[in-house]
Formats: C-alpha cells, structure tokens, sequence
C-alpha cells in the first residue's frame, strides 16, 4: 500500500511538473513582453509632408523642403516621389537630406529609370522607398532629383511626400 501511495505521489508531482513547464513559458514570455514593450508608442503621431519643385532657371536639379516642427523629432518612415523632364533623359537621381541628432545626414539615394507612361512628351521617374531615419525638430526633410545635362525653366520637376510619425520632446 506504502508504494502505491508513493507511486501515485511520484506520478501526480510528475503530471504538476510537466504542466508548469508546458504553462511558465508564456507566463514568462508576456513578463518579457511587458518589460520591452516601446515605451514611447503612447507618444507617437501620425506625420506626414509633401513638398514639389519646378526648376526655374536653366538647371540639372529640382530641389523641395519640408519643415519639420519645432518642439517634435519626426521618424521618417516611407519615402515617396515622381520627377519629371524632358523625353531625353532616360534616368533620374534622388537624395533625401535632413538633420538627424544634430548631423546631416543622406538616408535615401536612388536612381530611377524614366516609367515611360508620359512619352513621348516627357520623361516620368516615379519611386518609393522604404526607410528609418531621424529628423530633428525645426529642421528640414529636403528632397532632390538630379538629372544628366541641364534643363530649360520649367521642365524639370519633382514631387516628394515623407510619412512616418513624431514624438513630441519635453
């Protein structure tokens, strides 16, 4: 009797044993979870900025600039922007500039090839871009695409919108 009492012992200590390993996992893993979870997600707000440029004089580049907020750190999230020039030019580089903790910085470089849903009158470079980078308050996002060879005025253009969010600094 003295052994199938120790043999039922054994076994149900071996049963709350087996379940507590088969539970503690995501016991633990949401204590983690709680700990690391982004603490500054409350803060975060929706950003978004659009800037456009036509070249006014004879040039090989269109330049825009969207202002950031005094008081707010923007975290640019996307990238998007369409350039436009004469039916010759068969691609087109663009650069984004902005200050990032008090560095200028050139997170996004790329060069695109003209779509071809504007020929045969123009030339259309369209793109988006994924990207992560800091822009510090009450400075400027600047977009820019660059061509081969210069333009007349009005014929070299570009279009630019940045989304991601902003925290507000105390």
């Amino acid at each position: 009797m003295k052994k199938q009492i120790v043999l039922v012992i054994a076994l149900v200590a071996i049963l709350m044993l087996a379940s507590v390993s088969v539970f503690a996992p995501r016991s633990v893993q949401a204590a983690i979870a709680t700990l690391i979870r982004d603490q500054d997600a409350p803060g975060r707000h929706p950003f978004t900025a659009t800037c456009s440029a036509f070249n006014s004089t004879f040039a090989s580049n269109a330049q825009c600039s969207m202002a950031v907020p005094a008081g707010q750190e923007v975290i640019v999230q996307s990238v998007s922007f369409v350039g436009m020039s004469d039916p010759t030019n068969a691609n087109m580089a663009f650069s984004i500039t902005a200050t990032g903790a008090g560095n200028d910085i050139v997170p996004v470089q790329l060069v695109v090839n003209d779509a071809g849903t504007a020929q045969p009158s123009k030339a259309n470079f369209p793109g988006t871009q994924l990207a992560w980078f800091p822009a510090d308050p009450g400075t400027n996002i600047t977009c820019g695409g660059f061509i081969k060879g210069e333009e007349a005025a009005g014929e070299l253009g570009l279009s630019c919108n940045v989304s991601g969010y902003y925290v507000t600094l105390p």
